[in-house]
């Protein structure tokens, strides 16, 4: 302790074991439990007053907690999942992503077509919703489609977020690439609305790595 500090021990031991309990309540507290736990640290505890070590711990972890709390907030803003509608199990399969997701997807294929496109749905949408729809316009445009539901939507569990979003359309163009061995030059990247962001997300990707797809 720094000569003149009148920060006493059991305030320094208040002030670490509050910080050890945020950690915890960041980890597993729901939103609104951290919101409330920010704002009402006491004001006699070392955190706020004394202890140059304990307030500059405090603050650090308070303005991370407020870039955390508002990505949080945004994420529930953004992803709007509706109650899941109904698509008979033939109609779908799984796929595995790489957050250690499982997301149901459908393929409709056209024989003989030489495009397959590859759908980001948009928010408030699953697979249930879109499938019939679809359905008419794989035939009308003579093309291969593949649909997939992100992470918490549709019969998806988990929750959704802009990192899920990409693992989810990744696991989605692998399938293509790897199980229906299409070639990235025959696939095209549609977006709706949400679905914009992973489709320009795959698009970059792709490109970054020399092999991009036929178009957007």
């Amino acid at each position: 302790r720094r000569v003149g500090d009148s920060t006493t021990t059991s305030e320094i031991k208040g002030g670490a074991s509050a910080i050890v309990y945020y950690i915890i309540l960041s980890h597993f507290g729901d939103l609104k439990t951290r919101v409330k736990y920010t704002l009402s640290v006491p004001d006699s505890c070392a955190l706020k007053r004394g202890s140059r070590v304990t307030s500059k711990l405090y603050y650090f972890i308070i303005h991370a907690e407020v870039i955390i709390i508002m990505g949080d907030m945004i994420s529930s803003l953004l992803f709007q999942p509706p109650t899941p509608t109904y698509l008979h199990p033939s109609r779908h399969f799984w796929l595995n992503t790489s957050t250690g997701s499982r997301i149901p997807a459908f393929f409709i294929e056209r024989p003989n077509a030489q495009v397959t496109i590859l759908f980001s749905h948009g928010n408030a949408e699953d697979l249930g919703m879109i499938y019939e729809w679809f359905n008419d316009l794989a035939r009308v445009l003579k093309v291969n489609i593949l649909v997939y539901d992100y992470t918490g939507y549709g019969k998806s569990q988990g929750t959704p977020s802009e990192t899920s979003c990409y693992a989810d359309i990744e696991a989605a163009y692998k399938y293509l690439t790897t199980v229906r061995n299409v070639l990235p030059e025959q696939i095209v990247l549609y977006g709706r609305s949400l679905g914009s962001g992973p489709t320009c997300y795959l698009a970059a990707k792709t490109a970054r790595e020399g092999r991009s797809v036929a178009g957007v």
